[in-house]
């Protein structure tokens, strides 16, 4: 959440137990950085189709009483029914499995904030992946191995 050009987030496990799954979705929308970029999770009917039509949701009860979200203003039965879940030992042929999405809107009040945030306080600009000539060779690996074998070499003269 604190990437300040992402505008959604998955979060998912392959867990059945709540502490891994809906608690940290509600401490995520409880913690600051959720509530100073807006973010959400996106509801139920907001989510594709597939998605919106699977049946088993977030765990009865799990939302409530959540350590570290005391005062958080979310509906818990919306972040509830946000939540999707495969049990394991069913049908679905799965060990266990959890997903929420969160969702957040751009405005430019934020996008000058996430700037000085992208640059860092040290003024470095971030990574914004390889470029043409990397990708050829991303790692420069031609050079690693010339120098450890040549370091190698230089072993066995010793």
């Amino acid at each position: 959440m604190a990437f300040p050009s992402a505008r959604k987030i998955t979060y998912s496990t392959c867990s059945i137990h709540a502490q891994e799954n809906e608690h940290v979705v509600l401490r995520a929308l409880a913690s600051d950085v959720a509530r100073q970029r807006g973010w959400r999770v996106l509801r139920r009917e907001e989510q594709v189709d597939g998605m919106k039509r699977w049946c088993v949701r977030g765990e009865e009860g799990a939302c409530d009483g959540v350590e570290g979200t005391e005062g958080l203003d979310v509906d818990k039965e919306m972040v509830r029914e946000a939540c999707i879940r495969c049990e394991k030992g069913t049908s679905e042929g799965t060990m266990g499995f959890f997903v929420a999405a969160f969702v957040r809107e751009g405005n430019d009040e934020m996008a000058e904030d996430d700037a000085a945030v992208e640059t860092g306080p040290d003024g470095e600009e971030e990574w914004n992946g390889f470029s043409d000539d990397d990708r050829d060779n991303p790692l420069g690996l031609e050079q690693y191995h010339k120098i450890a074998v040549n370091e190698r070499v230089g072993d066995a003269e010793r």
